[in-house]
């Protein structure tokens, strides 16, 4: 579609440029005819892409087990302190008891909430992607490439009275974390997610 798009533009270009050498009297109006369509498909074009035009919201959720990121004090949920005010937490956690590796949230999630059940520990993911709404639509907005774009990632932490939620900073400050899980965080900070 975009090749499309692309060779029209060129064709049009070249025809401006043909009728600039042509003595026709109305060329000053197809040459201002020829101009205002290039800005109303090129406005359409960036208008489709940021409102997602022929499309609807899906929203993928997954649950799984919550278990610490600690080994010895199995009851903790760490949360990356380095943000101002805490405003957009990382947190730490595990989703199998024998996980080898620290998991962390996305720092860019839309919504990251912590919820006191009394209940055994979950976490539930919500991804929430663009689709076309059918292979019309995919075949009248594809050139915005918007199909199966990640909107946003919502993270739902639950955990019960027995946990305790606590910087890396604090866990640190009271001995709770190995040099295993202090490189395991690290490692964890600089993944790319």
């Amino acid at each position: 579609m975009l090749i499309g798009i692309g060779i029209g533009i060129v064709l049009i270009l070249i025809l401006i440029g043909y009728l600039f050498h042509r003595k026709w009297k109305f060329r000053p109006i197809i040459i201002s005819v020829t101009l205002i369509l290039i800005a109303l498909v090129s406005y359409l074009i960036a208008t489709n892409h940021q409102n997602h035009y022929g499309m609807h919201m899906f929203i993928d959720s997954s649950g799984s087990m919550l278990y610490s990121p600690i080994k010895d004090h199995p009851k903790i949920l760490l949360y990356d302190d380095g943000t101002p005010n805490n405003q957009k937490r990382v947190y730490y956690f595990k989703q199998y008891p024998d996980q080898p590796t620290i998991s962390k949230t996305d720092s860019q999630a839309a919504i990251t909430k912590v919820t006191l059940i009394e209940q055994p520990a979950t976490l539930i993911t919500k991804t929430g992607y663009w689709l076309y709404n059918s292979a019309d639509s995919q075949f009248w907005f594809d050139f915005s490439h918007n199909n199966n774009q990640l909107d946003h990632k919502s993270y739902y932490f639950n955990i019960n009275s027995s946990w305790v939620e606590m910087s890396v900073t604090e866990a640190k400050n009271q001995h709770l974390l190995d040099t295993n899980t202090l490189q395991q965080i690290k490692q964890a900070k600089i993944a790319a997610y």
